[in-house]
C-alpha cells in the first residue's frame, strides 16, 4: 500500500507541481498583459465565478467520490445501469443549478451595469463541469485524466495567452476580455474531458456493476455545504476584502494568496490520491489502514511545506514583484498566509478523513462557524489596517479550522490525520 500510495501520489505531486508553476505564470503573465489595476479587476472575476460555480456542483463531485469506490469494492449485487445513473442525474443537476446561477448573476451585472458580474457569470458552468469530472475520474482512479485538462492543459493556454498579451503578440486587453478568452479555453477542455468520463464508466460498468439505491440529495447537501465553507478560504476573502482596498491592492492581495497555496501542493496532491482509499478503507471497517493513510500524506505533505517556507522566506519579495514590481509591498501578507498554508500542511487530510468516513455533519458545523468568523474578521480588518489585516483574517480561518477538525478527529473517529500521529497516536473508536 505504501508504495502504492507514494507513487500515485508522486504523479499526482508532478502534475499538481507542474500545474501550480503554470497557474503561477499564467497570472503573472496575465498581470503583465493587462496591467495591475485591471488584474485586481480579473482576480475578482476569477474567484466570484470559480465560488459560484463550486456551488453549483451541489456537492456532487465529493459524494460521487465518496461512493463510487465503495460500490464498485462492493459490486456483486449491484444493478448495471447505477453509476451511469448518478453520473447522468448530478450532470442534469448541475447544469440546471450551474444555468440558473449564470442567468442571474448575468441578469445582475446588465441592470447594475457590473461588468464584473457578468464576466464572472461566464465561468459558473465550465468551473463546475471541471470540478465534477475531475471528482468522478479521481474516483475510478484515472488521475491523469482527471487532473491534465484543467490542471496543464487550461493553465498551459493562459500561460501562453498571457505571454503573448505581455510581449504585445496579441493586443492590450482589459480584464473583461482577458477573462472570457480564458474562460472559452476552459469550456473547451471540458468538452473534452467530458468524453473521458464516459468512456472510464463504461469500463468501470463492463468490470462491475453498482448496486444500492443512493439517497444522494441528503448525503450531498452536507457535502455541499462542506464544499462551499472550504473554497470560503480560496475564493471568497478577495471578494470580501477587495471593497475595503484598492484595485492594485486587491490584485496583491491575490497573488500573495495565489503563491503561499504552493506550499499545499503536497497535501493536495496526497488527498487526491488518498481520498478514494480512505473510503474505501473506512467502508471495510480497517480503522488502521486509515490511520495509516493518514501519517504518510502527514509526513509527505510537511516536509515539502516546511522546505517551501524557508523559500518563500528568502524569494517572496521576488516572487511577488514578477506580477507587477508593485506587488512586492504584499510580502507581509504572504508571510502570513505562507504561515497558515504550513499549519494545513502540518494538520494533514484533516477534511478529507471526515468527508470520507461520512461525517460530513460535524465538519460543515466547525467549517460554517470557522468562516463566517473569518469573513467578518476579513472584512473589519481590511477595513481598518488594509492589506496586512485582510490576510491576518484569512489566516486566522484557516488555521482556525484546522485545528478545532484535527481535535475532532482524534477525539470522535479515534485516527490522527496530523504530523503528531507519529508521535501521539490516539486510541481508535472502533
Amino acid at each position: 500500500m505504501q508504495s502504492r500510495l507514494f507513487s500515485a501520489a508522486a504523479f499526482a505531486l508532478g502534475i499538481r507541481v507542474a500545474s501550480a508553476g503554470l497557474s503561477f505564470a499564467s497570472m503573472v503573465m496575465i498581470s503583465r498583459w493587462i496591467g495591475p489595476d485591471e488584474y485586481g479587476a480579473f482576480a475578482v472575476m476569477l474567484t466570484l465565478g470559480s465560488f459560484i460555480g463550486l456551488a453549483a456542483t451541489l456537492g456532487l463531485p465529493t459524494l460521487v467520490l465518496r461512493v463510487i469506490p465503495q460500490l464498485l469494492s462492493h459490486s456483486d449485487d449491484m444493478p448495471d445501469d447505477a453509476l451511469r445513473g448518478l453520473l447522468k442525474t448530478s450532470y442534469l443537476s448541475i447544469l440546471w443549478c450551474g444555468a440558473a446561477a449564470s442567468v442571474l448573476l448575468a441578469g445582475y451585472g446588465f441592470i447594475a451595469g457590473n461588468v464584473i458580474a457578468m464576466c464572472a457569470a461566464a465561468l459558473i458552468l465550465p468551473f463546475a463541469y471541471a470540478e465534477h469530472q475531475a471528482h468522478a475520474l479521481r474516483a475510478l482512479n484515472k488521475i491523469g485524466a482527471a487532473l491534465l485538462p484543467r490542471d496543464i492543459y487550461w493553465y498551459g493556454g493562459m500561460t501562453l495567452l498571457g505571454a503573448m498579451g505581455a510581449l504585445s503578440i496579441l493586443p492590450q486587453a482589459d480584464a473583461a476580455s482577458a477573462f472570457l478568452l480564458i474562460t472559452g479555453v476552459l469550456v473547451l477542455f471540458m468538452l473534452l474531458q467530458g468524453s473521458s468520463v464516459l468512456k472510464n464508466i463504461r469500463s468501470a460498468e463492463a468490470r462491475a456493476g453498482i448496486p444500492h439505491q443512493i439517497k444522494w440529495r441528503a448525503e450531498a447537501f452536507f457535502l455541499w455545504l462542506s464544499t462551499m465553507s472550504q473554497a470560503v478560504q480560496r475564493h471568497l476573502t478577495v471578494v470580501v476584502s477587495a471593497p475595503f482596498l484598492t484595485a492594485a491592492e486587491t490584485g496583491a492581495f491575490f497573488a500573495a494568496h495565489r503563491t503561499a497555496l504552493l506550499l499545499s501542493l503536497p497535501l493536495i496532491a496526497a488527498n487526491l490520491v488518498a481520498s478514494p482509499w480512505i473510503a474505501r478503507a473506512w467502508g471495510d471497517g480497517n480503522v488502521t489502514r486509515v490511520q495509516r493513510l493518514c501519517k504518510l500524506i502527514s509526513i509527505g505533505a510537511a516536509i515539502p511545506a516546511l522546505l517551501g517556507l524557508v523559500v518563500i522566506f528568502y524569494a517572496g519579495a521576488f516572487l511577488l514583484g514578477l506580477f507587477d514590481p508593485s506587488f512586492s509591498a504584499a510580502i507581509g501578507a504572504l508571510y502570513v498566509f505562507a504561515a497558515a498554508s504550513l499549519v494545513n500542511a502540518l494538520c494533514g487530510p484533516t477534511g478529507g478523513l471526515m468527508l470520507m468516513t461520512g461525517n460530513e455533519k460535524p465538519f460543515v458545523g466547525i467549517q460554517i462557524s470557522a468562516q463566517v468568523l473569518s469573513l467578518l474578521v476579513v472584512a473589519v480588518a481590511a477595513w481598518q489596517y488594509g492589506l496586512i489585516g485582510a490576510a491576518l483574517g484569512a489566516a486566522f480561518g484557516t488555521v482556525g479550522w484546522n485545528v478545532v477538525v484535527w481535535l475532532w478527529c482524534r477525539r470522535h473517529i479515534g485516527v490522527d490525520p496530523a504530523v503528531t500521529s507519529w508521535v501521539w497516536p490516539c486510541r481508535s473508536k472502533t
